[in-house]
């Protein structure tokens, strides 16, 4: 049995893989890091389970340039998501990044 969690989760991958479809979404460390510094990503996802060290320099560029992150999910749902092995991305368009952050408000940890 499908829970409302399972269901909300799966949608918001379907919409991380939606916005690099639509190339406003971007992925990998470096690429990430380098949106943050051009000020293009709005929003900056980080896998639970990614190094602490990569993770503590994403939230320090984060913090540093004033751009939403959150931390959901793990390497391998968002290696499927967007088809290639990755620890982080960030949308880059605000529409995309905003869908998110409220489907994500319904999303309930247990």
């Amino acid at each position: 049995m499908t829970t409302n969690n399972d269901a909300i989760e799966r949608r918001l991958y379907q919409l991380i893989g939606l916005a690099q479809r639509a190339s406003l979404f971007v992925s990998g460390t470096e690429l990430v890091l380098k949106a943050i510094k051009n000020k293009k990503a709005t929003l900056v996802i980080l896998s639970s389970d990614m190094s602490e060290q990569a993770q503590h320099k994403i939230i320090q560029k984060c913090e540093t340039n004033a751009i939403k992150f959150v931390v959901f999910g793990n390497t391998m749902q968002m290696s499927q998501a967007l088809g290639r092995k990755r620890s982080t991305g960030a949308f880059t368009d605000d529409g995309f990044a905003e869908n998110f952050i409220k489907t994500k408000g319904n999303l309930h940890m247990e």
